[in-house]
Order: C-alpha cells, then structure tokens, then sequence
C-alpha cells in the first residue's frame, strides 16, 4: 500500500496491514498510516488510539533524525484538516519533537490555507488561536520585504472559498472565508503599523482614517472589526489580487455563476467600485509598497473590449483598459447580454457580417448578468456612467438595434444601469440629504430615524 499521495476524499478500500510489518516501519510512516486507518475505519483501534499512544511516547519511538521526516509531518497535517480535527493537530502544533511543526513554519501555515478551501472550520478556529502567521516574518523578498505572493495566494484562497461556499451550498465555506478575511484584515493592519513610518502623508492619511471610523458609536462591538476590513480594502496590493482573480474567473460559459458570489462578498467588505484610481495607478502604489516586494506582480494588460464600430479602423491601434469595473467588467457583461463579440468585427466587412444581436443565453442567466450590472453599478460604478457606460450603450443602440426584439434588450440594459446609479445617488447622499429626501417621499407626515433609512437602502441594494 502507499502512505502518501492519498487522494483528498480517502477513497474506500485501504487494506490494513499485518501489525508486525507496520512495527517494522519508520515512527513517522506509523503515524501517517494511523491517521488514514482512522480517515478510513473510524473508531478502529489502530486508528486514534494507535496514534495518541505513539504521539505520548515519541521520545521513546525517535531513533534518530529520520524516525519522522519532513513529507511525514505535511502528511499528518494533511489528513487531520482534511478530516477537522482540531483535537488531534493539538497534539502534533508545536510538539518540540515532531520536526517543522511549530505554528510559525510553512507547514502550520499551508495547513491555515488548506483549512479554508476543504471547509474545516474548527482546524480554522484553532489555527487563529495560536496565532498561526500568515504572512512570513522571515522576509525573503528584495530589501527585506515580503513578497507579494503570499498576499495574492490569501486572496485567492479566500475567494475561491466564497465561489465554493455560494455555488456548492456549503455554509461552512462562506462561514471560513470571513472568519479569514478578519484574521487578514487584523494581521495586515498590524504588520503596517508596527512598521517604522513616520512620513507626514502617512499620518495624515491615518488621522483621516480614525476619524472616519468614529463616526460609528462607541457600543458599537464591531468598530474594531471595520477598522481593520476598512484598512485592508484600502490596501492597492489587496485591490491588485481581487481583481486578477476576478479577471482569471471570467472565463466560460458560466462564469457569471461564480462572479456573483464575490461581488457580494467584497463589496460586504467595504470595497467600493469607483474606479477611482485606474490601472496603471494602482500598479504603480503597489510597486512603491514598504512592507512587500512587487517584483513577482505583472501589469494588467487587457484590451479594451467594446464593439463600436469606429475603433476598428486598420490605422487606430486597440488600448488597454483602464478603469477595471467601468471598462472591462461592465463592458464584458453588456457584450455577453447582448450576445457581441468584438473580436470578430475587427474589419468593415466582418462588422457586416457578425454585427447583429445574438441573444443566445439563457433567460435565468441574462438576468443574472443584469443583476451584476446593477450591483455593480449602485456600488460605485455610477461615477462612470453618464462618460462611459450610457454613450457606450447609446452609440450600442444606433449600431446593433434591427428589431423590436433587440430594441427590448436594449432598453433592459439602460433600465439596470439607471437602476443602480439611482441607488448609487442615495448611498452617496450626505445623511441629512437623505432625510429630506424620505421625509419629501412621505409629505412630511412620518418622520423616519437615520438608522431606518440606511436600513432601507441597504435592504433595496443587498
């Protein structure tokens, strides 16, 4: 039988081995081959039991430096994550003579990730309390810094939790991705602020911060909570990571299945969707980063993907996207709704061809694009639609529209983008506009409370 490279669902049939050939093999193989008799017969007495009474007599089992080697300890904490039990990594975490199990090394902390993506929510929860690191301290980046890589990593796994969580049903998934979220959010904040940073700009960048934390009330138990989701929303490396990995989702048939659930969740976390600093910006704030090295960071370079007619002359090169949401993601959702693809009308004679409206998804889907756009839209994209998105799906209109068909999904598209730019213009109020504008809507009759009405809004964009 093999003890490693066991497949993540610990397929049935492992045979058990005779007692005096397992007696044979090396402490640290013992220990693997106890934790899979339990993954595959729980409650067998070679399982656990064999386990904890190897674990309690190490000293008397370790015959030298190989007794346990280093694949076994990745193994062992493997399968106890895979299988969340908490109880027995306790006895492996930190144990002095099981060798790279200390809560600072890699293993600990690929085993922190692991725990997100299979959903093991207790193995999460004790991870955290002893304060496993998720960033490294042994910096390994350029001019000590730490490297970029481990902060995009976090985030993909922490999305791919979310995309998991929402698409398969599972609410342990969502349950762990923002447990982790918090636990980043926390540690990033405190790696920033124990970092030596004295420039004036900084600080008044800060003072700015506090002030608009504040604003909360003093009863209020999360305000720590949003300090820190606020901070890291804030951060143009978080920024950079949750875009390219909403840029590697959007591909297939499906993809708006597993776009949804991540807007949801960043824009839960105080991200908005301004495009307040374009592309290039935001690439440039990452490179000048104190704390992490960007060197491993490439550029974007997505083509600005719209299909009007006058930019495909031979003589006008095609440029990059800009502004991530207003450019690429909506213009993205508008072609696929309308069914376009601009790719195949890069000549006159080809825009004759493919330039007509090929409504070929279905309606379920269609109206999940719509719903995108409008959420996309009231969290911030309106700054953008009266320049970019409305022009764009007017001059769309004089193009595209043949029939009365086409003139009805046409009108569903501005209909969700003034939807959501309504929506944007009630969020961005000022709270005594706001009040006015309610009190206006009931005639003065019924005076509503601040707290009601952001309850309302939040309830109409959610």
């Amino acid at each position: 039988m093999t003890l490693y490279g066991v497949n993540a669902d610990f397929a049935t049939g492992m045979e058990l081995v005779d007692d005096a050939e397992v007696e044979s093999w090396r402490l640290g193989s013992r220990l693997v081959y106890a934790l899979l008799v339990n993954a595959h017969y729980p409650n067998h007495e070679k399982g656990i039991p064999k386990f904890k009474e190897l674990i309690e007599n190490l000293a008397k089992y370790i015959d030298d430096e190989e007794s346990i080697q280093n694949k076994d300890v990745v193994k062992m904490f493997d399968i106890i994550v895979k299988e969340n039990k908490p109880d027995l990594l306790k006895l492996v975490l930190n144990n002095s003579l099981i060798p790279n199990s200390m809560y600072t090394q890699n293993i600990a902390k690929s085993a922190l990730k692991q725990a997100i993506r299979v959903g093991s929510i207790d193995i999460l929860d004790f991870l955290i309390d002893e304060d496993v690191q998720i960033i490294s301290k042994n910096h390994a980046g350029v001019d000590n810094k730490s490297k970029y890589d481990e902060i995009r990593s976090l985030i993909f796994n922490i999305l791919q939790s979310v995309r998991i969580g929402h698409n398969s049903h599972k609410p342990n998934n969502l349950i762990i991705a923002n447990k982790f979220w918090r636990y980043l959010a926390k540690c990033l904040y405190d790696i920033y602020h124990d970092n030596d940073g004295d420039d004036g700009d900084d600080e008044e960048k800060e003072q700015e911060e506090q002030e608009q934390l504040l604003k909360y009330t003093d009863n209020d138990d999360n305000l720590e909570i949003r300090r820190y989701s606020k901070f890291i929303i804030s951060n143009p490396l978080i920024i950079c990571s949750i875009y390219k990995y909403i840029h590697s989702s959007l591909s297939g048939k499906k993809y708006i299945s597993k776009l949804t659930p991540i807007l949801r969740f960043v824009c839960e976390h105080y991200m908005n969707m301004t495009d307040s600093k374009d592309l290039d910006e935001l690439y440039q704030e990452c490179e000048n980063d104190k704390i992490f090295d960007c060197n491993a960071l490439k550029k974007f370079n997505i083509k600005y993907n719209h299909a009007l007619q006058q930019e495909y002359y031979k003589t006008k090169p095609t440029r990059n996207v800009k502004l991530f949401w207003t450019e690429y993601i909506m213009i993205k959702l508008i072609n696929d709704y309308l069914g376009i693809e601009p790719a195949k009308m890069n000549t006159t004679k080809r825009m004759d061809q493919y330039g007509n409206l090929k409504i070929n998804r279905g309606k379920e889907e269609r109206e999940e694009i719509l719903y995108c756009i409008k959420y996309i839209i009231s969290n911030g994209a309106a700054n953008h639609s009266d320049d970019i998105l409305l022009p764009l799906l007017n001059d769309y209109k004089k193009q595209f529209i043949k029939n009365d068909n086409d003139n009805q999904e046409m009108d569903n598209l501005f209909n969700a983008v003034n939807f959501g730019k309504n929506i944007w213009t009630l969020k961005a109020m000022e709270k005594n506009e706001m009040a006015q504008l309610f009190e206006n809507i009931c005639n003065n009759e019924i005076e509503l409370p601040l707290q009601l009405i952001s309850f309302i809004i939040s309830f109409v964009v959610l």
